[in-house]
């Protein structure tokens, strides 16, 4: 009976064990000179290279992570600056926008308020009835005022006449507009003839009838009314328009 060859390890696979058991413990398997076509060393080379390279990867993930979740605290760091910048400017703004329209509104009002006190105005009606007593205002009037005055009567008998002149004979037909303070039939006022007060000298003759002038009241409250001392017969008014300043 013939003797079975006893099993020999792989002559490579024994070089290989033998060259890394005696190769100083810093040395790497690439520096062996093995044929690289050699199964067993190309197992080995993977071996080798796989497990530092998990190694490497291994010991960097932490500190990649810990740099990008820095970077996350930084980000996040600074949108809550700049929103809290923003809203700290806004509400500043708002603020000041506040308080000046609060002090527009003040000062609107308070030039209202003196407006209405400075600049008083009333409209009269003056009988031409009612003779020299007249109409009286509510208000009164220091300086400068301004008057709007219309209307026609009969004051001077039977003709015709507006505030300033007398503008028809006693059978109403039309003549050359005239005045004389000394016989009446025109406006006064405070029992004067207008012409005490007036700014400017007495308007033109106006065919319909309607003066703006100005006048200096003396101060006080001011009566107009006709130059008549017999009204009984008389007919017609004035409306007038009074305004300070």
């Amino acid at each position: 009976m013939q003797d079975r060859p006893r099993f020999r390890p792989d002559p490579s696979l024994e070089e290989i064990i033998r060259r890394a058991n005696a190769a100083p413990p810093s040395s790497s398997l690439r520096s062996q000179q093995v044929p690289r076509s050699d199964p067993a060393f190309q197992n080995r080379i993977r071996r080798v290279d796989v497990t530092p390279s998990f190694s490497a990867q291994s010991s960097q993930s932490p500190q990649f992570s810990m740099q990008r979740s820095t970077g996350t605290r930084t980000i996040w760091h600074s949108i809550r600056v700049w929103f809290f910048t923003i809203l700290g400017i806004s509400s500043i703004v708002g603020s000041v926008a506040f308080t000046l329209y609060l002090s527009y509104s003040s000062n609107i009002i308070i030039m209202t308020e003196l407006s209405k006190k400075s600049i008083m105005q009333e409209t009269l009606t003056v009988l031409f009835k009612s003779g020299r007593k007249g109409t009286t205002t509510s208000h009164s009037y220091t300086g400068i005022a301004s008057i709007s005055i219309s209307g026609i009567g009969q004051a001077r008998k039977t003709q015709m006449s507006d505030a300033f002149y007398i503008y028809t004979d006693q059978r109403h037909h039309h003549v050359t507009p005239w005045r004389k303070e000394s016989i009446g039939g025109t406006l006064f006022i405070n029992n004067q003839t207008v012409d005490t007060f007036i700014i400017g000298g007495i308007p033109r003759y106006r065919t319909d009838h309607h003066y703006n002038f100005q006048i200096k009241a003396p101060g006080g409250k001011l009566t107009f009314a006709i130059a008549d001392d017999h009204p009984n017969d008389n007919k017609g008014s004035y409306t007038i328009t009074m305004t300070s300043g």
